[in-house]
């Protein structure tokens, strides 16, 4: 009952993120149009697209964790037991929660 609202939020959240890196794309051609142009740039444009950055990474996440589809090294895990494998999932899972819940 829970996790299809949580699918269409984390799905929100990940279209949020995508509107923020187009924003971030729009202020960048803007500050390096009036700098061409005008010799004008947006004051404080990098600092504002790191940020906007920031939040639309941010955005993505629920959405990666939601589907399971984080980047992952297997590398090394191919070669260790399925059991072993779920336990360092789970781990990982408990990580990205518990960060998530500082940043927040």
């Amino acid at each position: 009952m829970i996790q299809p609202f949580l699918k269409r939020l984390s799905a929100g959240l990940a279209l949020m993120g995508g509107l923020l890196l187009l924003g971030a794309i729009t202020l960048s051609l803007f500050s390096m149009v009036g700098r061409r142009l005008w010799a004008t740039p947006i004051t404080g444009d990098m600092e504002l697209l790191q940020m906007t950055m920031a939040v639309a990474v941010a955005c993505f996440l629920p959405l990666c964790e939601i589907n399971d589809r984080h980047i992952r090294v297997d590398i090394i895990a191919s070669a260790l037991p399925a059991r072993v494998n779920r336990g360092l999932l789970a781990i990982s899972h408990l990580v990205l929660a518990v960060v998530s819940a500082l940043l927040l």
